[in-house]
């Protein structure tokens, strides 16, 4: 079994834009600065999805305020596929211990 790459990270580069829209909806999303979610952030990612380029997910991350987690497989699963390949028990394990971490008591 390939094990995933992680990365944690406090630090944020704002010099330039993601190219996100603004998204009407009633929780915060991101927008072009990438600045806007304080929130603590898990990315899950696989590296050969083919509908978002890892390039890309990993763009939006980097531009992300902290705290923040990144975690990529060797997949091509996109979003909830990701539940059914081979690294459905590792992803979820590392949701709950991302929520279990960063959830105030």
């Amino acid at each position: 079994m390939s094990r995933s790459r992680e990365e944690t990270s406090s630090a944020v580069d704002r010099s330039s834009s993601v190219g996100c829209r603004k998204m009407s909806t009633p929780w915060p999303v991101m927008t072009r600065n990438g600045a806007d979610v304080t929130a603590p952030k898990l990315v899950i990612a696989s590296d050969a999805d083919a509908n978002v380029p890892l390039a890309a997910t990993r763009e939006v991350y980097d531009r992300a305020p902290g705290p923040k987690q990144f975690v990529s497989y060797p997949s091509s699963a996109h979003g909830v596929q990701l539940f059914a390949g081979d690294h459905r028990d590792e992803v979820s394990r590392r949701i709950v211990d991302f929520v279990m971490s960063t959830v105030p008591a």
